[in-house]
């Protein structure tokens, strides 16, 4: 169904940015399944990128938006020096509103958390932590090839508790070739128990067979993705998301901002952001990137003008709660047809993915847009 050439805007209403989100690029080793920007890490390198990234923090300047969230992404933002990490925030309270800030995630690595890199960040105003645990099964981290351990994942979740963050998230991968059934349950079990209150599941991606590894099947990602769901809805956490989960209500209030249709601002190395409208992505090349910014020009390199309908039910329909009914109407014919079929179901007030069709998001959303 097409949406209709003038749609009412006001499903999404216009906002100041009340996010930032801070790339990071640099690793000390490249995932081979990850899609992110990244660079080797080199302190010369690290270095020479804060400048420029608190240069277009400068050039972005915003003192009238009330900045609730900021995250910080990567690559892995704890391996840059100390005083780099600093030096970003310092820009950041510089130049934009963020005294009251209610989140500040940073985004690290088992290896990474030693108590006293873990106090450093505390220190200076990260109150939420997502640890790459990936897995607590060391032949997952041999087929990721991961720079840590089980072991390493278990001591980085219980330092993390012992500095005091407010919120301590874990991220893991669903869906390697050879996973099974009882690695999730162990996962899930070995999370619960650390008191962790937030997870991350994501199914891994874009793997093909190469060097003796095997590609994961879509048959089996679904069968351990809806495994996860059913094992993890008899603890205490319970899904909000499409891949994520929380205890308590300690969803990430920074992408719950992205998926609800919130502004954000989007700080380097391809970085994206949505403002007046507007999604845009950052350059992804450092010399375009840093070439822009010696310019003094906000080194955007894509603008899309997207629909706004049509972009509330793309990131609406990832939460479990679903979208507003009276909000789509536009698409309730292909709607009703989605529910007949068992992909979509309803509520009072909205229409939601049917839990165990969550896994094939995509294609539901194909089929509406």
């Amino acid at each position: 169904m097409e949406a209709p050439e003038n749609p009412d805007i006001s499903v999404v209403p216009e906002k100041s940015p009340s996010a930032i989100y801070i790339h990071i690029p640099f690793c000390r080793r490249e995932c081979y399944y990850c899609n992110f920007s990244k660079l080797k890490y080199e302190q010369n390198s690290a270095e020479k990128y804060t400048d420029l990234l608190c240069t277009e923090l400068k050039l972005r300047r915003d003192q009238h938006s009330y900045i609730k969230t900021v995250y910080f992404g990567g690559g892995s933002p704890a391996i840059i020096p100390d005083a780099s990490l600093t030096k970003i925030i310092e820009a950041l309270y510089e130049n934009y509103n963020i005294g009251k800030l209610s989140e500040m995630t940073v985004e690290v690595n088992p290896e990474e958390c030693s108590i006293e890199k873990l106090n450093f960040l505390k220190s200076v105003g990260f109150n939420r932590i997502s640890i790459g645990v990936q897995s607590f099964s060391d032949e997952d981290l041999k087929y990721l090839s991961r720079n840590h351990s089980g072991v390493q994942s278990r001591e980085a979740l219980e330092t993390a508790i012992k500095a005091g963050f407010d919120s301590v998230s874990a991220d893991l991968i669903i869906g390697l070739p050879d996973q099974k059934k009882k690695t999730l349950g162990n996962n899930i079990k070995i999370i619960s128990s650390a008191g962790v209150n937030h997870l991350s599941a994501y199914i891994l991606e874009g793997v093909k067979e190469y060097g003796g590894r095997k590609s994961p099947d879509a048959d089996h990602q679904s069968n351990l993705y809806n495994t996860f769901r059913e094992k993890i809805s008899g603890t205490e956490f319970d899904q909000y998301e499409v891949s994520n989960f929380c205890r308590a209500e300690a969803y990430s209030e920074h992408n719950m901002n992205y998926w609800e249709g919130g502004s954000y601002i989007g700080a380097g190395l391809s970085a994206s952001g949505y403002e007046s409208g507007i999604d845009y992505t950052n350059y992804s090349d450092m010399e375009n990137y840093c070439r822009s910014i010696e310019s003094m020009k906000i080194p955007i390199a894509d603008r899309i003008e997207n629909d706004p309908v049509k972009r509330s039910l793309v990131t609406g329909l990832r939460l479990t709660k679903g979208i507003e009914k009276e909000k789509f109407t536009i698409y309730e014919s292909r709607i009703r047809e989605l529910i007949e079929e068992g992909f979509l179901e309803e509520t009072e007030k909205y229409y939601r993915v049917v839990p165990s069709r969550m896994v094939v998001l995509n294609e539901i959303l194909t089929y509406l847009i």
